[in-house]
């Protein structure tokens, strides 16, 4: 039987009460019954290959950009169901000498606390991404926060983050979802922590709500005329627009910064304001280019 019911981390074993001492062999039917649980085990592993198989073709959905309707179909191939309420959750587990694997089955264990639906798939940059669908009362960051305080005895010197985010309906908003907990995920320290996204407060969180193409659109728009004028020459308007923010437009200070003098960084300026027709003096235009630049991070 397993280490406890849903259990799926531990090794198997049998055990049964007797009245005598265990005999010298095996007793009688011992043989039948270890086949029995052999055949169940292997059966389970094949159910747990295939749920990963199938999460890990919704992952690469949500990698590429796929649409709405190919992410409504990974969904389904998962078992979840597309208009629901979902959570994205992005687990690391560091610092230990063990398979990958592992981090996506103490993911697996810690939603099933939560949902019986849920699809866990390993991300490239070695970090694990769950997708759960839950009902709003269901604390799904106290749950985890549980199931994180469990495992703590047992990690060592290993380190458990996590990031969750805020519920998501439907599956046109998972890649906002995602983009939040990997975004809370960066902000878990500790040797076991669990951040929730709403617990943050960052324009990363407002742009990962905004629909891709609407962020491709935003950031190509202003900062589109730049980039083509210094690919034509050899220029360098955009280092020096996102320079020049992050002097909080103080003119010396970016002048000394990019090694040039103060005239020429103001021709650069003002040709970024001819090109893009904005006016770095409005507050609302310097807000503008800001969230531009960090899309093209």
């Amino acid at each position: 039987m397993p280490g406890r019911p849903e259990h799926r981390l531990a090794s198997w074993f049998v055990a049964f009460a007797a009245d005598r001492e265990a005999p010298s062999g095996l007793p009688e039917g011992a043989e039948e019954l270890v086949s029995l649980v052999a055949l169940e085990r292997a059966q389970l592993d094949e159910v747990v290959r295939v749920e990963r198989r199938l999460a890990d073709g919704l992952g690469r959905q949500l990698a590429t950009g796929a649409g709405p309707a190919d992410l409504r179909a990974g969904a389904l191939s998962c078992g979840l169901e597309p208009e629901s309420t979902f959570v994205a959750v992005v687990a690391g587990l560091t610092g230990l000498r063990t398979p990958p694997d592992l981090t996506v089955a103490v993911l697996e264990e810690a939603l099933r606390a939560v949902s019986a639906h849920a699809a866990v798939t390993q991300l490239p940059d070695q970090t694990v991404l769950g997708l759960v669908t839950a009902p709003p009362e269901v604390d799904v960051p106290g749950a985890l926060r549980a199931a994180a305080d469990a495992l703590a005895p047992g990690l060592g010197t290993g380190r458990l983050s996590i990031g969750v985010s805020a519920p998501a309906t439907g599956v046109a908003t998972l890649p906002g979802a995602v983009a939040e907990a990997r975004h809370a995920h960066r902000s878990a320290h500790g040797r076991t922590a669990v951040v929730c996204s709403t617990e943050l407060a960052s324009h990363q969180l407002l742009l990962a709500r905004v629909p891709a193409d609407a962020r491709e659109a935003f950031r190509d728009r202003l900062l589109g005329p730049l980039i083509a004028y210094d690919r034509a020459h050899d220029a360098d308007l955009v280092r020096t627009l996102g320079e020049f923010l992050d002097c909080g437009g103080s003119w010396s200070r970016c002048a000394e910064r990019l090694h040039v003098h103060v005239n020429t960084l103001r021709y650069r300026i003002s040709r970024v304001e001819t090109l893009t027709g904005r006016d770095l003096t409005r507050f609302e235009d310097r807000v503008d280019f800001f969230l531009a630049l960090r899309l093209s991070r």
